[in-house]
């Protein structure tokens, strides 16, 4: 049985988690780091609080996306490594 369509469903899954960092990377980019307190400030606060809740939902599916990846990889990996031993211990003739 050929691995190729699992290897190709891990590089999708690899797609998505490096869109995902890039999407992260650009949303923290635009993220105003100071802390806004005043009352004159409210709506900066706002605006704060939703681009943290977004960032945090981001590294939260983005780390179990990254863990799915690597442990998909490392079981692919078992796979590969168990069929070239069963291989390998074959009799030619």
């Amino acid at each position: 049985m050929s691995m190729m369509p699992f290897v190709y469903g891990w590089l999708v899954l690899a797609g998505v988690v490096a869109g995902m960092a890039l999407y992260r990377l650009m949303v923290g980019i635009h993220e105003d780091e100071t802390l806004h307190l005043a009352e004159s400030e409210a709506s900066l606060l706002a605006q704060q609080s939703m681009a943290g809740k977004k960032i945090g939902k981001l590294d939260h599916w983005g780390k179990l996306l990254t863990w799915v990846m690597v442990l998909y990889g490392l079981v692919l990996l078992g796979f590969y490594l168990h069929g070239m031993w069963i291989e390998g211990a074959k009799i030619h003739t």
